[in-house]
This record gives C-alpha cells, sequence and structure tokens, in this order.
C-alpha cells in the first residue's frame, strides 16, 4: 500500500483548503494543517514468535532524515530536523499531513492503513482465540443486518398489500 508522491492529497478540517506536498502550514491556526485523523499499522512483528512479545513490540520508523542546509546568501547553517514516529501497539494515529504524507509515499510492506490495514494487523498480532471472537461478533452483525433488513423488507410487502387490498 503506498501512494505517489504527485497524487497525494488532503482537506484541512481547520481552514478547508486542500493540502499537497509542502504547503503545511495552515493560516487560520498556528503550526500545520490538521487533517482527517488515520491510523496506520506496522506489521513487522510477524517475526516474533512469543504473543507477549509480539504484543509489546513498538517499531520506530525514520521518515525523513535529518539534513543540515547552508543558505547561499549568508551561509548560515541551519538544521531540518528528523522526522522520526513510534508505533505504539504497532499502531500510530495522526492528523497531521507531513505524517500522513511520508507514511503514505513510503515505500514499506510493513506499513498499513485503513480497513484493510486493520484486517491485516489483526491477522498478525491477534491470537486465534481473539481473532475467532472477531469473527464471531463480525457474523452476529450480519445476521442483524439479515434480519433486519428482512423485517423492512415484510414491513413494505404489507404496505404494498395493502395498498392493492384498499384499490381494488
Amino acid at each position: 500500500m503506498n501512494v505517489f508522491a504527485e497524487n497525494w492529497k488532503a482537506k484541512c478540517t481547520v481552514c478547508g483548503k486542500e493540502v499537497t506536498f509542502g504547503n503545511w502550514k495552515c493560516e487560520k491556526m498556528p503550526g500545520h494543517h490538521k487533517v482527517a485523523e488515520q491510523v496506520y499499522f506496522h506489521l513487522g512483528g510477524g517475526h516474533l514468535q512469543n504473543w507477549r512479545e509480539r504484543r509489546g513490540w513498538s517499531p520506530q520508523m525514520i521518515l525523513k532524515a535529518g539534513i543540515e542546509l547552508t543558505d547561499p546568501r549568508t551561509g548560515a547553517k541551519m538544521l531540518e530536523p528528523t522526522i522520526r514516529v513510534f508505533f505504539a501497539g504497532q499502531q500510530l494515529v495522526t492528523a497531521d499531513p507531513e505524517l500522513q504524507f511520508y507514511l503514505e509515499t513510503k515505500n514499506d510492506q510493513s506499513l498499513a492503513w485503513g480497513d484493510e490495514g486493520r484486517k491485516l494487523w489483526e491477522k498478525i498480532y491477534l491470537t486465534p482465540d481473539q481473532q475467532g471472537e472477531l469473527a464471531k461478533k463480525e457474523l452476529e452483525k450480519l445476521h442483524k443486518q439479515i434480519s433486519d433488513q428482512n423485517a423492512l423488507l415484510e414491513q413494505t410487502k404489507s404496505r404494498v398489500a395493502g395498498k392493492q387490498g384498499s384499490a381494488a
């Protein structure tokens, strides 16, 4: 799962402007724009055999290395800081567009997000019992949806039958 840098876009929830690479500063508040919160999953812990160790593993990732820049006019040196993130519980939640950009454009097979990412995370980090419980809850939810739809269908049929009976 990755996005090409030129295709990455988000919308600021504060000022409503479209956010693309490089225009991180928001005019209506100090600091970066704020975009819709996204959960990112680190899927690299499958190699850990012990469930306790696997669940306690919290990797870190450097998204952008810090570099020293020199102003060509003044010769002044500036340091552009390193951007590093920590995946507590193999998950990272952020509304920062710069972090989201670097995470989504990083070509790393151990990164995922969205519903697909959550399912991959569950497959790696949850025990078979936990996975079974989730499947059971999902099945119960599906049965409830089916019964609700059947009840709605019956109501609709009875209304149609009532209208046809009164029209005759």
